[in-house]
C-alpha cells in the first residue's frame, strides 16, 4: 500500500528528533511518484531556493512543490496568507473539481500555530481540507511537536500517526486513542534520534532508521 493512498498524515515528535527528516523522506517519495504539492513552510525548513516570481520550490528536483515561505511573518500574518492561499486551493480543486497544477499534496508545518484550539483565520478552512479533500485525492500531511494543541476535529481526522519522541504528558495523551497500542506508547519517551511508532486504522508498525517493515508494506516512506 502506498502512503500516498493514506491521505491523512500526522507527524510528531520533540524538537530534532527526526520529524523534518520524515517529512522530507515522504515528499521525496511522492515525488517519486509524480505526485506535486504545496508546504506552508514557517521556519524555511523544507525551501531551500524559491523562484519569486512562481513561488515555485528549486530544490530536491520539485518541478511541482510550491512553497510558502512564512520566516519572520508575524503569527497572524501567516495564518491568513495560509488562509487565503488554501481557500483558494478548496475552491478550485474541491468545490469545482478543477486541476491546480497538479498539486495532490499539502504539507503544513508548526500546524498547532495554523489549525489551534482556539480560533485563527486559517483553522477552519484546514480542517475542512482534512476532513473532505480525501475525497477528491488530496493528501495532507501535519507536522507539529504539540499535538495537544492542534485543533481536535482535525486531529481526530489523522488517519496515520508517526510520532518521534514525545517527552509532555499532554502531547502522550493527545494521540488518538487506538491509533497506536498502549504498550507502544510506553516507548515513545525512550526513542532516538530517527526512531518513530507508526499508528493508524489500517497499518500499525514500530519503525527506526534501520527497520521499514509493515504490513502492508508502506513503500514510500523507506528513502534507501
Amino acid at each position: 500500500m502506498s502512503l500516498y493512498n493514506l491521505k491523512r498524515v500526522l507527524i510528531t515528535g520533540i524538537t530534532q528528533y527526526g520529524k523534518t527528516t520524515t517529512a522530507k523522506v515522504i515528499v521525496k517519495g511522492l515525488r517519486r511518484m509524480g505526485i506535486g504539492g504545496m508546504i506552508i513552510d514557517p521556519h524555511w525548513q523544507y525551501i531551500h531556493y524559491v523562484d519569486v516570481e512562481t513561488n515555485t520550490v528549486l530544490d530536491w528536483n520539485l518541478r511541482l512543490v510550491y512553497g510558502v515561505p512564512l520566516i519572520n511573518q508575524p503569527d497572524e500574518t501567516q495564518q491568513e496568507i495560509c488562509n487565503r492561499l488554501l481557500r483558494g486551493y478548496y475552491r478550485t480543486v474541491i468545490k469545482r473539481r478543477e486541476q491546480w497544477d497538479d498539486i495532490k499534496f499539502i504539507l503544513i508545518d508548526e500546524a498547532q500555530n495554523f489549525a489551534p484550539k482556539t480560533q485563527t483565520s486559517s483553522r477552519n478552512i484546514i480542517r475542512k481540507i482534512v476532513k473532505e479533500g480525501a475525497k477528491f485525492g488530496v493528501m495532507v500531511i501535519l507536522i507539529t511537536q504539540l499535538p495537544q494543541e492542534l485543533d481536535v476535529p482535525t486531529r481526530n481526522q489523522m488517519g496515520l500517526w508517526i510520532c518521534h519522541r514525545l517527552s509532555d504528558t499532554g502531547a502522550r495523551m493527545a494521540i488518538r486513542y487506538g491509533c497506536i497500542p498502549r504498550e507502544l506508547k510506553e516507548l515513545i519517551t525512550r526513542l532516538e534520534v530517527g526512531e518513530a511508532i507508526i499508528g493508524s486504522s489500517l497499518v500499525r508498525v514500530e519503525m527506526n532508521d534501520n527497520t521499514c517493515n509493515t504490513n502492508p508494506p508502506l513503500h514510500s516512506i523507506d528513502d534507501r
